[in-house]
């Protein structure tokens, strides 16, 4: 597919571009136009853009990023895995960097060549610089194909489930108030005051009823004490010993919250509006002629079912179905001694705190079949380290004599190569010399006349004094050869050393005043000197 010529313009003024900074600047900016060109041509889903990268040194610079998806053929389906290619300022020297970018609902597949990260790993790109410029970009992606095609680079995230939502219509309850300092247990609470006609309590199971039997059958509820100025009055008197002394009961001798408030019948046999009429003025309870003031009850939509041992009393008939009030200095029967109180399971909190276990935990005691297959595996291993570690050790013999030899060779060979430099280096000089001579004589041959003189004029010399010339050197060159032969036979034994040396003294006389005539003749005629 052609890529528009809007983009390889601007991909080529990117390219180009001199930022007046070699590490911004590409080096080679033709070899990465021919590169990327070429891959968005046969990638066509790649878009190319320039954005700041920044490496593990924490250098950043802005680079051509190619961004995209690359189409996989994955057990019979076309797949497009988002990846990213960032070339850097030092292609071809350097590969590209190439991540896997998977969107929102994807992740990244963990493998062979990817990590968790997204960055690729490959052969490919690990020895590029080996072979920059037979590596394009071209060819990594479809390297990648291949990689991909066998292992996945992404995956799709796992949808987690949310949880449904409560209704609207339903809203849940608000919580208990607290209830105010100094009281000591949760249980007493003000009636609910909800004008809602909300069905009865169900009754407790029979393992309740049975359990809190005995309670009303020992003791008998304490009357309460009228609301009245005398019982306010000796509130602040008593109220703190009465209080911690009736909180610190066991719950079989506590009285029921139902008698508390003051003179209350049973709830099934008033109506609703008597039992709204039996709680005390002003929202205050007695506790011992003590008044305790109550939290404001809020708004709720049913009203909270009443404790165990109220439904038992009205099960099995209270033994006082209406109670009058007893003067204010009424005593109640003694108290028994305090005992730690059982916490209410209807006002309690859903979180029950476990008893924490104090200490370490025990050892795990050991595995025999662990331990002997450990041995084993560890007797094995060291066995084939050992194994390993000879062959390796006879292997690296082997290999260090075989480095020595190639040592010894490589110097012998750079002698030969410095002697054959040397050589050339003559055999350059005489080929230069020799180009000069052979010039030299065919300028010569080019000058000379083409037409051979006549054999006359070289041998009969044209003068008297030119005759007389040749006859002296030829006459002195005779000489030369007679002292030459007289040389010959003496060393041969032919002639003895007198008469060589009579011979030898008169032929140089005669050859000495052959040579000076001819030096006069040569001077004469203006020949040159070393004649």
């Amino acid at each position: 597919m052609a890529v528009p010529q809007r983009t390889l313009n601007w991909l080529y003024s990117v390219l180009t571009k001199d930022h007046y900074d070699p590490q911004q600047t590409y080096h080679d900016p033709n070899r990465t136009y021919h590169d990327v060109a070429n891959a968005l041509s046969q990638y066509p889903s790649l878009s190319p853009r320039t954005d700041v990268y920044t490496y593990e040194t924490g250098f950043s610079a802005l680079l051509l990023h190619l961004v995209g998806t690359l189409p996989v053929n994955f057990r019979g389906t076309t797949y497009r895995f988002p990846i990213a290619l960032w070339i850097p300022n030092t292609y071809p020297r350097e590969p590209p960097i190439a991540y896997v970018t998977p969107t929102q609902d994807m992740t990244v597949r963990v493998g062979q060549h990817v990590t968790l990260e997204g960055q690729v790993y490959h052969h490919y790109l690990a020895h590029w610089a080996e072979a920059w410029d037979r590596s394009t970009i071209a060819d990594l992606l479809s390297i990648l194909q291949d990689v991909f095609a066998k292992e996945p680079p992404v995956r799709y995230r796992q949808q987690v489930p949310q949880p449904q939502s409560q209704p609207e219509h339903a809203p849940t309850p608000p919580p208990l108030p607290p209830l105010p300092p100094g009281v000591g247990s949760p249980q007493i609470q003000s009636p609910p005051q909800a004008t809602s006609q909300a069905p009865p309590p169900p009754p407790p199971k029979p393992g309740a009823i049975e359990n809190r039997q005995p309670v009303a059958a020992d003791r008998s509820p304490l009357p309460p004490l009228p609301p009245k100025e005398q019982g306010l009055r000796q509130a602040p008197l008593s109220s703190n010993s009465a209080s911690a002394h009736y909180g610190a009961q066991s719950p079989q001798f506590r009285a029921p919250p139902s008698h508390i408030g003051g003179p209350i019948s049973s709830p099934l046999s008033q109506p609703p509006s008597q039992q709204q009429q039996s709680i005390p003025p002003q929202g205050q309870y007695y506790r011992n002629g003590a008044p305790v003031p109550s939290q404001p009850q809020l708004p709720q939509a049913r009203p909270a079912p009443p404790p165990a041992h109220y439904q038992n009393q009205q099960q099995h008939g209270s033994p006082h179905p209406q109670h009058h009030p007893y003067p204010a200095n009424h005593s109640g029967p003694p108290l028994a001694a305090p005992k730690a109180e059982t916490p209410d399971l209807l006002t309690s909190p859903f979180e029950v705190e476990l008893p924490s276990i104090s200490g370490p935990a025990p050892p795990i005691p050991p595995n025999p079949e662990k331990d002997t297959l450990l041995r084993a595996v560890s007797h094995s291993l060291a066995e084939t380290l050992q194994r390993n570690a000879a062959q390796s050790d006879t292997a690296a013999q082997s290999l260090v004599s075989q480095s020595r030899s190639l040592h010894s060779a490589l110097a012998t060979l750079q002698g030969e190569i410095s002697a054959l430099n040397s050589l050339h280096t003559t055999l350059q000089s005489n080929t230069t010399v020799l180009q000069q001579s052979i010039q030299r004589a065919d300028a010569t041959i080019a000058d000379a006349p083409p037409d051979l003189p006549p054999i006359d004029d070289v041998l009969v010399a044209p003068t008297i004094v030119g005759k007389q010339l040749y006859d002296l050197v030829a006459e002195e060159q005779g000489i030369q050869q007679a002292l030459y032969a007289l040389q010959a036979a003496l060393v041969k034994g032919i002639i003895g050393v007198d008469s060589w040396s009579k011979h030898t003294r008169s032929l140089a006389r005669e050859a000495l005043l052959k040579r000076a005539l001819i030096r006069k003749i040569g001077r004469g005629m203006g020949l040159e000197e070393s004649l």
